[in-house]
């Protein structure tokens, strides 16, 4: 199951000046799925029904949204 947006994906590291392989786009899809598991993991441990940004394992450290590096 894909749950990452191919295009997307290298879009960004095309923005940096480098190509993408699809063995990149595999590793990156792995890894987000595994966050989501992760995350409903702490969802259901905590009898809840919605997945916040706290439930996701690290959020704040991976992910910079307020940032202009990408």
């Amino acid at each position: 199951m894909s749950l990452v947006v191919t295009k997307n994906i290298k879009d960004l590291f095309k923005r940096k000046g480098i190509k993408t392989s699809q063995l990149a786009i595999d590793a990156i899809n792995k890894e987000i799925e595994k966050l989501c598991l992760k995350a409903a993991d702490n969802v259901v441990a905590e009898r809840l029904k919605i997945v916040k940004a706290g439930h996701v394992p690290q959020l704040d450290a991976l992910l910079d949204l307020s940032s202009d590096n990408l």
